[in-house]
């Protein structure tokens, strides 16, 4: 690889030695030329591992966030069926099984990290779906005057918008 040039005599101690601490001394143009190169190919590889493994771990945490809120999605429904069941319910010892249910329920999911929209008066299309508009003489236009059915954040995210009617 190295050209014929002045080598210097120095025993193979100090010469790893000197490569751990970067000191490594290059005889002739061509050999330093080549430990350039390669030491820019290590430089390029390292860094490209480091993005490599980052990119990974933002992916992963997006996978996992993305099973969390397809798993929490499938749990809503029965949440709101719940609500209208305590709702519609006549007997007091219905009530307080249902009621009993639904508290378990809701807080394994405040638990993981979900919370029900408390903001629910003034209408915000990124938080709610408005259904309907009602006349509403007590309530300005775009308030919402009655929310049918709860949204829910999950991480300060929306992974469901309320559905509610609106005043004219």
């Amino acid at each position: 690889m190295c050209a014929e040039k002045e080598v210097k005599k120095t025993s193979s101690e100090q010469i790893e030695e000197q490569e751990s601490m970067g000191q490594v001394q290059c005889y002739g143009e061509d050999c330093c030329q080549q430990l350039a190169r390669l030491q820019d190919k290590y430089t390029y590889a390292l860094a490209d591992l480091n993005n490599f493994r980052q990119r990974v771990d933002r992916e992963r945490a997006q996978w996992v966030g993305a099973a969390q809120i397809d798993i929490i999605k499938k749990l809503l429904p029965i949440v709101d069926d719940f609500d209208r069941a305590l709702q519609d319910t006549d007997t007091t010892a219905d009530i307080a099984g249902f009621g009993l249910i639904y508290k378990s329920l809701m807080k394994v999911l405040t638990s993981i990290g979900v919370e029900v929209m408390t903001d629910v008066m003034i209408f915000d299309p990124a938080k709610h779906d408005a259904i309907m508009q009602v006349d509403a003489p007590n309530h300005t236009s775009g308030d919402i005057v009655d929310v049918l059915e709860k949204g829910y954040m999950f991480n300060n995210e929306v992974i469901r918008p309320a559905k509610v009617t609106i005043a004219r």
